[in-house]
């Protein structure tokens, strides 16, 4: 039989039974099930693999904590099936305002590596987009939290969440570079200059007062690698909007070359808080890292603002 343990929770199992009913499954769709008192894993259509589990309370009390993982591959044919177990893993996917199926067709369309991170009221959803090692192509990859402890968020805290402007996520991210009509990407060498321009540039605003610290005292360095591939990225660069702003990055770098030496204090330098904002912009606007703070005041910025006023 397909249940090779059953539950001795009757809520955990009228649950899965609750599943396969309201989906038009049946138990040929599910294979190599097994489950116990709090957990169930199982392959569905021998293609998709999800594990459930919680700390044993029955389901559907109030902060019931609830685990979900589920695996398999990148294709828009398996996105029904994907819509009806993210759904069940929520204790009433009714009531969460999750656009579930929005949220799993967004993952299976981008490219490797992507991910999506959506929450409201101790809820954490995480979807990622990646290479198989396999030949027969990308996976998606999605972890639930469901009411877990705050300090067991992705993000750290809930209140980090709200420090960063972020109150909940139900909808996928805006596509900001489709929006601008980039098509969903930027050429390689851009993305990887404002990632690690923002990491090194906000490095510095954080920690670059600290003589302790080895970012104190290598700006020479990080400008001597950045300068020339700040070059490389603005001959990639396609959009117009990006190249100004990485022409400002360009002149400022420049600038800053002679002051390395004598810069007591990194944190302060207008220069490179100059940069660390471009930076942080281009992480949100670009890269689509949503918990990066926007400074709102770079051209491509402005480029997506004008769109989302025109309605586009």
């Amino acid at each position: 039989p397909i249940r090779q343990a059953a539950f001795a929770q009757v809520d955990m199992e009228e649950r899965f039974d609750t599943f396969l009913q309201k989906n038009d499954f049946t138990e040929e769709d599910i294979s190599e099930y097994q489950g116990d008192d709090n957990r169930i894993q199982m392959n569905m259509k021998d293609e998709i693999y999800m594990r459930q589990r919680t700390e044993g309370a029955l389901l559907d009390r109030e902060h019931t904590t609830l685990y979900t993982s589920l695996s398999g591959p990148a294709d828009k044919k398996w996105l029904e099936e994907y819509t009806a177990l993210l759904k069940f893993s929520m204790e009433s996917p009714e009531e969460t305002g999750f656009a579930f199926e929005d949220i799993m067709r967004d993952i299976i369309e981008q490219e490797p590596s992507a991910g999506e991170f959506y929450f409201i009221d101790g809820i954490q959803i995480a979807v990622q987009h990646m290479e198989s090692s396999s030949a027969e192509g990308d996976i998606i990859d999605v972890t639930v939290h469901h009411h877990m402890k705050d300090d067991n968020y992705y993000f750290g805290s809930v209140s980090a969440l709200e420090e960063a402007g972020i109150e909940k996520r139900l909808q996928p991210h805006p596509r900001f570079l489709e929006i601008t009509g980039n098509n969903g990407t930027v050429p390689r060498k851009v993305d990887r200059l404002i990632h690690d321009g923002n990491d090194r540039m906000n490095g510095y605003i954080e920690y670059g007062d600290n003589e302790e610290l080895s970012y104190y005292n290598n700006l020479d360095q990080t400008l001597e690698s950045f300068i020339p591939y700040t070059k490389q990225a603005l001959k990639a660069a396609e959009d117009e909007a990006i190249k100004k702003d990485l022409k400002e990055v360009q002149k400022l770098m420049q600038g800053l070359k002679g002051e390395a030496a004598a810069m007591e204090n990194y944190a302060e330098n207008e220069s490179i808080r100059r940069l660390a904002e471009i930076f942080r912009d281009l992480n949100y606007y670009v890269r689509g890292e949503i918990i990066s703070e926007r400074s709102n005041t770079t051209h491509f910025a402005e480029k997506v603002e004008e769109k989302l006023n025109n309605g586009e």
